[in-house]
């Protein structure tokens, strides 16, 4: 038996009608607990990262975030603790533990999503059945779903009129991004339909680091995170939600069977490398834009105190 099996059986047998929800995808994850569940609603689930690896997905308020739980060994990793027995971990939760991610979100785990909700077993009667085309066959059935990939966070948010910076609370849900004037409000004060984005790539033409800009046809916005890991973090997931666009829009279908050959392994190996080149010149541009404003003014301090000797002379 696989690791993976083992591993399953053991979380099942202990977890079964509770909080484990086995193979549920990371999108079923988010529909469940944005339309079913509250701030602070979690489950564990089958992660895709490998054999013995799952994920906890977590609702804080308008989005779903995904944690990483390995297995080591015999027992578990969650964050910061390991745990050597199943029961540990589980006790774990009963003691609703604080979580920090990399945004600055601070997310109390409240309750878990059960795996088996009570439901009615009522139906609809069918009083009409009728075909509205015809000759068509199974091949013209082509599924889409708009994938929710929810994010939110503070952003600095360049102004269009006055160039000034703010920070935002935005929220990434489907194509929409919109961003508030604070995590409080409920109204937002514009929403972007990432439809009618061309382009998310990150942007030094700005006097800040960590910026990156999003690309519409009536204006460009620019933003900086706090952190280049943050940046990058939201790029990725900006630039996926483009490329679902694309396929949406010209009806390209990735099957799952495709995920894993060699030229999509290196595509994404080549993302991986050129985000980590990116954040090395990040930094470089930051520690080089302190050395000359560290020298112009050591330069300006010396001419002024040579002034003041040619006066005393």
């Amino acid at each position: 038996t696989s690791i993976c099996g083992d591993t399953t059986q053991v979380i099942s047998s202990r977890l079964c009608c509770r909080w484990y929800h086995y193979d549920l995808s990371r999108h079923a994850a988010e529909a469940l607990l944005l339309s079913n569940g509250t701030d602070g609603s979690y489950l564990l689930r089958n992660s895709n990262e490998g054999p013995g690896c799952f994920a906890l997905s977590v609702r804080a308020k308008d989005s779903v975030k995904h944690f990483h739980v390995t297995r080591k060994d015999r027992g578990y990793v969650f964050g910061f603790n390991e745990f050597s027995t199943l029961h540990d971990f589980v006790n774990h939760f009963a003691n609703q533990p604080l979580l920090g991610s990399d945004t600055g979100t601070l997310i109390v785990l409240k309750c878990p999503y059960p795996w088996r909700v009570e439901e009615p077993s009522i139906y609809e009667s069918v009083r009409v059945h009728t075909a509205i085309q015809t000759g068509r066959t199974e091949n013209d059935l082509v599924p889409s779903a708009p994938s929710l990939g929810t994010k939110e966070g503070y952003l600095v948010k360049q102004g269009a009129l006055v160039k000034n910076w703010k920070q935002r609370w935005f929220t990434l849900n489907r194509y929409e991004l919109k961003y508030f004037k604070d995590k409080a409000c409920e109204e937002p004060i514009r929403t972007l339909d990432l439809r009618a984005c061309s382009a998310v790539q990150f942007d030094y033409s700005q006097d800040r680091v960590n910026c990156f800009c999003l690309v519409f046809p009536e204006r460009t916005f620019y933003l900086c995170t706090k952190t280049g890991v943050e940046a990058d973090e939201w790029i990725k997931i900006l630039r996926w939600k483009l490329v679902s666009v694309f396929r949406l829009r010209y009806g390209i279908c990735l099957p799952e069977a495709q995920t894993g050959s060699p030229s999509l392994f290196t595509h994404s190996m080549s993302q991986g490398l050129h985000s980590k080149l990116i954040l090395i010149i990040n930094r470089l541009i930051a520690q080089s834009r302190l050395y000359y404003q560290r020298a112009f003014w050591g330069m300006r301090e010396w001419s002024v105190e040579a002034e003041t000797m040619t006066r005393q002379v």
